[in-house]
């Protein structure tokens, strides 16, 4: 295109100076001295065409691709140097686009895989005074999901789903996580053709006694050894018989955050969800409107937009909520992506401020190595460019093109970046969790933006500052080939000084937050949260806890068996075991008095109904009175036993033991316990009081079982005795201590993530304070052999180039240290406690940083110090 506008111009000037030399001939003039008269009218031929060539709207372009070609040609002149700015750059952008198409994969695509554009998710919100039996966040009652399901018309499809631990028997026994489905949620998110068998029918959801059971791929595989003949094949559900109908594939789940589900959830058996009064007939809520339970999905017409789908809900939600008086209904449709949940909105910021923030730092710092690179390319340049300056070359023209070249190395790096970035995701995934991405990692059009914004902005943050200080050239020394031109007075130091200290402060906010991390860690893993917690083992009885009702004389039978084994010292019924949930309890009286309501139940006291032997247990010997007896299940009032918390703040002042207060029932002050941390790890209960248990009445799923010796063998010993008296009972046995570790688990990703980021900033600002000291000696080389022609010894010469370095990594550990302050308030949220101004962190860590970084300039100073001066005389 450029061409055939230079070929029309060379035309149309050759036209002019053709009619004028016409017109000279005309005049009795021969055509040699026309030709010469008509050139010498016509004034520069080639100014008028670049005069005219600017006057276009596209002129930037062919300049562009000019400065495009001479970038390349800078690139294969000088390969090495190429290739480094190349993989520095390439290793900060892949980094941020790797770790962003993690996050788009989990928090702004929908989370289904097969047309997600018609894909829907719906999120009810409620409002108003209404009584509720039961609500889980996002999910609607069934009669109104029934609703809603006859009378949309912009939805193809509208599917329900609920995720419930249920326990399989037999030799595949322990509990399980089902999914309560609506049949038509295969056609909804369209996982595909089952592997073995079929789907469930659509009749199948139609009555409450379809009792078939659709497996997962992994459950088939896992559980059932693959088995090909598993269609028809009885499993035992909560004790129930069910007929597997099929083998699904990866059916992905709800990411909503109320609880529905997640990415990395799994789903080992399907159900019709009408087979929820079976298997836990406590909990049948089919015909409750104020019971709300499932999860709601659906399909868009697209013939409708999800505004109009938006529009039509809500109508159909006002019309449901003439039936529940005081109730007001906000239906939120989404795409599925989690980003769009209301519960998610407040988190997101911080999601990506951590980890898109930490991957921005290190961006940076590989772009200050980049800048240092780039400048000890412009110094071996500076002739080159004063004799540009010289004849007249513009300082924005030779800026853009400085530029230009910046931008094309960061453009090889973001197409490097995107083709690494459809294998490096799954691996970081993989590394972290420790499993494959249950999700979708293809990048899309977010990740391409994403790339390209990252590859512009870190060409312009590493090229400009270079560019600058390139068009600033002593040009009379430059001209005459003189080194010390390169170094035009202290504005050139002091920007490389900057560029130390720059990579110092970042590197420090990084490695400080690597090491606070660490100790957060490892505070969370010895933390002692007041109660025994190794040798205290947890039996859960997974089968109660999915509704089935033991017979009478079943927990008689196997507390006894149980205080029979060897090495058991104590055996204990409790209602709710450490860490795995509370009971909020409102007190209406202290002492006959009334009290008045908190108005908020975080604020209520907690309640643990316990066995005598719960105190023992756990080594928790009551501070002041006793614990209470096997005797007083049944007595008026009931004995209870207080944390020291309940104790200040209901009787301050006061000796509690006698004093009574009323919740529910009436009850006694025996005992006040120490205050512990077993309703949130880390973290005081607050008021807390105990109160006996009656197995019988109370149907307790866990046992604590106080272990005198070997753990694993007690708890092989506890999984045999429960087998022992019912076959069919599920149940699971861990530690106390193998909870918390569980926990701290979760905490690993995150951990292996901050000591990869902070690694990375160090390696990289130590390469960049040697690169920057080692050019600067470069350029000092006469200025050194000067020195020590007149005496100066080598280890002046060490000393002097430690001192030069020293000050800006000094600099930039005082910046750093005053970053890391100000980002504390942030970095406190996830450190279960810790002081995110820790004096030993804040210390600690410039010590370590200002002796790694000495250590870098050392390496160079010595390089200097051997320096001939002679040969640094003769250096020009």
């Amino acid at each position: 295109m450029f061409t055939r506008r230079r070929g029309q111009l060379d035309e149309e000037v050759e036209a002019h100076i053709a009619e004028e030399t016409a017109d000279n001939v005309a005049r009795g003039m021969d055509p040699a001295a026309a030709r010469r008269a008509a050139l010498r009218t016509f004034g520069n031929v080639e100014a008028a065409k670049e005069r005219s060539r600017e006057l276009d709207p596209l002129y930037w372009l062919d300049t562009l691709w000019q400065d495009a070609r001479f970038a390349f040609r800078l690139i294969a002149r000088a390969p090495w140097i190429s290739l480094t700015i190349l993989g520095t750059l390439t290793f900060g952008i892949a980094l941020n686009v790797s770790v962003f198409t993690l996050l788009n994969a989990v928090l702004l695509r929908p989370w289904v895989q097969t047309d997600p554009g018609t894909f829907v998710s719906v999120i009810p919100q409620f409002s108003g005074k209404y009584d509720r039996r039961y609500s889980d966040y996002g999910s609607l009652s069934q009669p109104d999901y029934i609703r809603l399901r006859d009378s949309v018309r912009s939805l193809e499809g509208l599917a329900a789903y609920r995720l419930l631990s249920v326990t399989l028997s037999g030799a595949e026994s322990g509990s399980i996580r089902s999914g309560l489905v609506s049949c038509n949620l295969f056609d909804v998110i369209k996982p595909g053709p089952p592997i073995v068998g079929r789907y469930l029918a659509a009749d199948e959801c139609a009555r409450p006694d379809a009792a078939v059971a659709l497996l997962s791929e992994s459950a088939w595989r896992t559980r059932f050894n693959a088995d090909p003949q598993v269609v028809g094949r009885v499993v035992h559900l909560n004790r129930l018989p069910f007929t597997v109908v099929g083998v699904a594939p990866h059916v992905p789940l709800s990411v909503q955050s109320g609880g529905a589900g997640g990415p990395n959830s799994t789903v080992d058996v399907w159900m019709p969800y009408t087979m929820l009064s079976s298997l836990r007939p406590s909990a049948d809520y089919f015909d409750n409107v104020r019971a709300q339970w499932l999860t709601i999905v659906g399909r868009r017409n697209p013939q409708y937009s999800l505004a109009q789908v938006q529009q039509e809900l809500a109508v159909l939600a006002r019309a449901g909520d003439e039936h529940v008086p005081g109730r007001t209904t906000t239906l939120i449709v989404t795409d599925g992506s989690l980003i769009r949940d209301p519960e998610m909105r407040g988190r997101a910021p911080l999601i990506f401020g951590v980890t898109l923030g930490t991957m921005a730092l290190l961006l940076l710092l590989a772009c200050v190595n980049v800048t240092t690179l780039l400048l000890s390319r412009s110094a071996a340049r500076q002739r080159e460019i004063a004799v540009r300056l010289s004849l007249g070359a513009g300082r924005l023209r030779l800026l853009r093109q400085f530029l230009t070249e910046s931008l094309v190395l960061s453009a090889l790096a973001a197409a490097i970046s995107l083709a690494l970035a459809f294998t490096a995701p799954r691996i970081l995934w993989t590394v972290l969790s420790g499993a494959p991405a249950p999700f979708d990692l293809t990048p899309d059009w977010r990740v391409l933006a994403f790339c390209l914004t990252v590859a512009l902005g870190a060409g312009v943050i590493a090229g400009l500052s270079p560019a600058v200080e390139s068009l600033r050239p002593a040009l009379a020394d430059s001209l005459k080939g003189s080194s010390g031109a390169t170094t035009p007075g202290h504005r050139r130091a002091r920007f490389r000084s900057f560029l130390v200290a720059a990579q110092i402060a970042l590197s420090l906010v990084l490695v400080v937050e690597v090491g606070l991390f660490a100790r957060a860690q490892q505070r969370f893993f010895s933390h002692d949260p007041g109660f025994e917690t190794k040798q205290v083992l947890n039996l859960t009885l997974t089968s109660i806890a999915s509704g089935f009702e033991p017979p009478p004389g079943f927990y008689d039978q196997l507390e006894s068996r149980v205080e029979g084994l060897p090495g058991v010292m104590h055996a204990s019924y409790v209602s709710i075991a450490p860490w795995s949930g509370m009971n909020p309890t409102a007190l209406s009286a202290i002492d006959g008095s009334p009290v008045p309501p908190t108005g908020d139940f975080r604020l209520d006291p907690k309640r643990r109904l316990v066995s005598p032997d719960y105190f023992a247990a756990l080594n928790l010997v009551p501070a002041r009175g006793r614990s209470f007896r096997e005797d007083e299940l049944s007595s008026v009032p009931l004995p209870a036993v207080i944390s020291e918390a309940m104790a200040r703040r209901y009787w301050p002042g006061q000796d509690p033991i006698g004093h009574r207060f009323t919740a529910g029932a009436v009850l006694e002050v025996v005992g006040v316990v120490r205050d512990v941390q077993s309703l949130a790890y880390m973290r005081d209960d607050g008021p807390f009081y105990y109160a006996p248990i009656d197995p019988q009445v109370a149907r307790p799923a866990t046992m604590l079982v106080r272990a005198g010796g070997d753990t694993l063998a007690i708890a092989s010993a506890l999984r045999d005795v429960v087998r022992q008296i019912d076959p069919q009972m599920a149940s699971s046995v861990v530690t106390l201590s193998d909870i918390v570790e569980r926990q701290g688990e979760q905490m690993k990703p995150m951990m292996l993530f901050g000591v990869a980021a902070g690694g990375l900033a160090l390696l990289l600002a130590l390469s960049g304070v040697y690169a920057v000291v080692s050019f600067s000696l470069s350029q000092r080389v006469r200025e050194i052999g000067i020195r020590m022609a007149l005496g100066a010894q080598r280890r002046d010469v060490i000393a002097l180039v430690l001192r030069s370095g020293a000050v800006p990594v000094c600099a930039g550990l005082m910046v750093g240290v005053l970053l890391t302050v100000a980002m504390s308030k942030g970095m406190e949220a996830v450190l279960f406690g810790l002081n995110a101004r820790d004096p030993l962190m804040l210390i600690g860590v410039p010590l370590l940083l200002l002796g790694a970084a000495l250590g870098a300039i050392w390496i160079p100073a010595r390089r200097a110090a051997a320096l001939d001066p002679l040969t640094s005389l003769r250096t020009e």
